[in-house]
């Protein structure tokens, strides 16, 4: 009797690719800060103050001004897997993207770049509830693995963000999720999500996860089916 090899793949998405760009972005202005005021820093991209999404998914340089991190100087990110580089430098802004808004944009275009493919996995844990997790790495790879029914272990792999199905009718965190969550998210991973063939749940950080919501995520008793609000901590639940 053989054993049956368990699905795994590793590959290029739009998503992936959006997820590397603004996550080792935010990354970067994270690395040598005390503390983040994510309201006060503000970006310009491509000498625009807004950010153009749809324009990163084939863009190969991106130019980025910052304003309100003294600590940031002119340094430039280089995704070699993506062939992108990212041309980080300061500057004095009037106007320009909030650094909160980056955060919480990073969960965003996951779930709606990658729909397909994660409510495709979804439908198949929905009819034979096993589940799986997709890793968004630093690379810009997703690592897409099969867990086992009704279960997955997240591996240890150094991800910006991390989503796994559930089947249809669970849209929520269980209390282990919600307490693996809380300390993904402190150890500096962007996201964690939920999805189900019909709808998306994301436990995202906003800067550094303070004292207060890490104890609160860690103490949840029961799971988390509706998004609460948090200081440095957003919660949201999308309709597929």
């Amino acid at each position: 009797m053989g054993f049956r090899v368990k699905f795994q793949a590793k590959f290029v998405t739009e998503g992936s690719r959006l997820v590397a760009i603004l996550g080792n972005l935010v990354k970067s202005i994270e690395l040598e800060a005390e503390d983040l005021d994510v309201d006060s820093i503000t970006l310009r991209f491509n000498g625009r103050d807004e950010l153009d999404v749809e324009s990163l998914v084939s863009s190969d340089t991106l130019d980025v001004d910052v304003s309100g991190a003294n600590w940031v100087s002119g340094y430039e990110l280089t995704l070699e897997d993506l062939m992108v580089r990212v041309l980080v430098k300061p500057a004095r802004l009037r106007g320009g993207v909030k650094l909160r808004s980056v955060y919480e944009l990073v969960p965003e275009v996951a779930l709606r770049f990658d729909n397909s493919l994660l409510t495709n996995l979804s439908k198949r844990t929905t009819l034979d509830g096993v589940e799986y997790i997709a890793l968004y790495t630093s690379k810009g790879f997703i690592v897409v693995l099969e867990g086992d029914v009704h279960r997955v272990t997240i591996p240890y792999v150094e991800a910006l963000g991390v989503i796994h199905t559930h089947p249809e009718g669970a849209c929520g965190f269980s209390e282990a999720d919600v307490r693996s969550t809380a300390y993904a998210l402190a150890d500096l991973t962007l996201f964690e999500a939920i999805v189900t063939p019909t709808c998306a749940f994301y436990i995202a950080r906003v800067g550094f996860v303070d004292e207060v919501d890490f104890e609160t995520l860690l103490n949840n008793r029961g799971g988390i089916v509706e998004p609460v609000n948090l200081a440095t901590v957003k919660m949201r639940k999308l309709r597929l």
